[in-house]
């Protein structure tokens, strides 16, 4: 099951990273900060709730929580690491 939970944390990690992609961030500041609020809303909902599970006395439903809860805040916060500073190209 904790396989199946690394799978789940890759998913969600490569949308971060299509989410922090410099070539793909809006224009203007207000869109971008409105795209970097989405992100941490939508992440600390995933922690929540997967988080919640790894509480669960279900061995199936606590391996899934314990590894997607941590695994998401993490690649979120990787995914924020790794974003490269935007070029000239970037930004026209």
């Amino acid at each position: 099951m904790h396989l199946v939970g690394l799978l789940l944390v890759v998913a969600v990690g490569s949308n971060y990273a299509l989410f922090f992609d410099v070539g793909a961030q809006p224009a203007n500041d207000s869109a971008r900060r409105q795209t970097l609020t989405s992100l941490v809303v939508a992440n600390l909902t995933t922690v929540a709730s997967f988080g919640l599970l790894g509480f669960s006395n279900v061995p199936v439903l606590s391996a899934i929580g314990t590894t997607v809860g941590p695994g998401a805040l993490l690649a979120l916060v990787f995914s924020a690491i790794f974003v490269g500073a935007p070029s000239n190209a970037a930004a026209r």
